[in-house]
């Protein structure tokens, strides 16, 4: 069932088939259905309604570019229950890519956070943080968990004041598909983001690898008055 909404065979808005079709069709009991259905439903694949039967649901989830505050509530609005897995949390000396990207000097320390992100159970993005330890305040269970870790740094006084976003397409490597749960060379975005303070010096960089089967981005932006005299 999964495969034939991520194929489209059943698309967005469609009426799902009823529980006694499907197990006509499958021959299995009400029971093992039941369980099936109500798994897409926490994937955010199928959508309830009392009295009129189960609609499929997009299955992509959308993601703001640009500055983001805290996600729970945007995913939650979208039908989708989100969580964050840590993979890594450790300090290690600034590599010739850090002080590249970081502004730091060689062999300085850094904090490197990996955390894997799902979408109702399903590996949707992995996001790799770096940010000079002198910067990094001491980060809690709590704030590593944080969809977006910036505001663990705006509640610390990090006064963190510009931002930029890059976003580019590839293949998943063989270890971002076994974690994203996709086969290798599956496409994915590749979005690199820069966080910066008042003078200039980098917070924050992380670099964020996205299905793209799953994922799409939306973007807000003020178009500036023609003339002064505009509204």
């Amino acid at each position: 069932m999964l495969d034939r909404i991520e194929h489209g065979e059943w698309r967005a808005g469609d009426l799902f088939p009823t529980e006694a079709a499907i197990a006509d069709a499958y021959g299995l009991s009400r029971n093992t259905v039941r369980q099936a259905t109500s798994a897409l439903e926490r994937r955010g694949l199928l959508e309830r309604y009392a009295g009129r039967g189960s609609f499929v649901r997009d299955p992509h989830f959308t993601y703001l570019l640009g500055w983001r505050t805290e996600l729970d509530d945007e995913f939650t609005a979208q039908g989708i229950a989100p969580s964050v897995a840590i993979l890594d949390c450790v300090e290690t000396p600034a590599t010739a890519a850090d002080t590249r990207d970081l502004g730091v000097s060689l062999g300085s320390v850094v904090l490197r956070v990996r955390r894997l992100l799902q979408m109702g159970g399903t590996p949707a993005a992995i996001l790799d943080h770096r940010m000079p330890r002198e910067v990094a305040p001491p980060f809690s269970q709590r704030d590593l968990e944080r969809i977006e870790i910036a505001e663990a740094l705006i509640v610390a006084g990090v006064p963190v004041r510009h931002g930029s976003v890059l976003v580019s397409a590839g293949g998943a490597d063989e270890q971002e598909a076994e974690l994203l749960d996709i086969a290798p060379g599956t496409p994915v975005f590749r979005c690199e983001r820069t966080l910066t303070l008042p003078d200039g010096r980098v917070a924050e960089r992380d670099e964020s690898v996205l299905r793209a089967d799953r994922g799409r981005f939306r973007a807000e932006f003020m178009i500036p008055n023609s003339d002064a005299g505009g509204p």
